[in-house]
């Protein structure tokens, strides 16, 4: 479960990621998944230091990743180049699909990414 979480969030990420400049470490990314056939509803959470939280209608799991895990998630986060980031990141008319709401808060500002 931690690891599917992780791979979305570095999948994303690293499709994401241009700019070479290192930005500062997050505080905070939250992702929600919503959508699909039964109506998912999934609101994942994850802190710098690699603790997650993941609340379904299965109810709340919780864990941490490995220093591996961590360190490639903020490498991604700090190579991403935050001004360019595009309004959107693909065509919303899709029957039954996911959408991924995404917040990176870093410093005292929060980027808001929707992957539809």
């Amino acid at each position: 479960m931690k690891l599917a979480f992780a791979c979305v969030v570095l999948l994303v990420l690293m499709t994401l990621s241009a700019a070479e400049d290192a930005s500062p470490a997050f505080k905070v990314i939250e992702v929600q998944q919503t959508g699909g056939f039964a109506g998912v509803k999934i609101r994942n959470r994850i802190t710098p230091d690699g603790k997650f939280t993941r609340k379904s209608r299965r109810g709340t799991a919780e864990g941490k990743l490995d220093a591996k895990e961590i360190k490639a998630l903020l490498e991604a986060v700090a190579a991403i180049d935050w001004e360019k980031l595009p309004a959107k990141l693909r065509d919303p008319n899709v029957a039954d699909d996911f959408v991924y709401d995404m917040h990176f808060v870093i410093g005292k500002k929060t980027h808001r990414v929707p992957v539809k």
